[in-house]
């Protein structure tokens, strides 16, 4: 009887460990030493956000949001502050992220979800978010699958700011998303990899809405 409950265990062992040979660990489960040397992989609470340790692009890794309804491609150099990021009900995310560049200037990204987000309401969507960026700014109109995004930029106080938001067109929910650069720092702005339009525009592009 004993020998028959030992090979009974010994069976769900090995079919255990054949299960977990077929799953990819994400990289908060592997060992540190085993990841790349990257900012993002060295932080410990970044780490559970990111998916894989296969770049999407160069210098990007798969981000997968902890509400579960939003992706995207998230770099190399950025580290997600652990206070203040903020998660309620999956319905709302605070995100700030600091990312490092490889010229001194540094750059702040900061991501808002809002699951309540609706089409119907983008007007006042699009007033509430320029009222927290403090700037009469002026959206341009960009269609892409499942998504529509509103996007500007503008200097203030020597702060280049590239600014979006994006509307779920399939299901509620929308991001507000802000990068801004420091330009009296290194005063390099116009290298700053991302503050091209259409770089930014690209990458803002790899944020997929994930529906039910």
């Amino acid at each position: 009887m004993k020998r028959k409950i030992a090979l009974i265990l010994i069976f769900f062992i090995i079919l255990l460990g054949v299960c977990q040979m077929g799953k990819e660990l994400t990289p908060s489960e592997m060992n540190p030493d085993d990841l790349p040397e990257e900012r993002a992989f060295q932080d410990e609470f970044t780490r559970e956000f990111l998916q894989s340790v296969e770049e999407t692009r160069p210098g990007y890794y798969p981000f997968l949001s902890k509400t579960g309804k939003y992706k995207m491609d998230f770099p190399a150099g950025g580290v997600i502050s652990k206070p203040p990021y903020s998660l309620r009900n999956n319905s709302f995310e605070f995100i700030d992220t600091w990312i490092s560049r490889s010229n001194e200037n540094g750059a702040s990204l900061s991501i808002m979800y809002y699951g309540s987000h609706d089409a119907t309401q983008i007007e006042n969507q699009l007033d509430w978010f320029k009222n927290r960026l403090g700037s009469d700014i002026k959206f341009e109109e960009h269609a892409y699958n499942r998504k529509i995004v509103y996007f500007s930029s503008f200097i203030d106080k020597d702060f280049n700011h590239m600014v979006a938001y994006l509307q779920n067109i399939e299901e509620p929910g929308g991001i507000e998303l802000i990068y801004t650069v420091d330009c009296l720092i290194g005063n390099q702005c116009e290298e700053d990899e991302i503050l091209n339009k259409d770089t930014f525009l690209d990458w803002i592009n790899s944020i997929e809405f994930l529906n039910d």
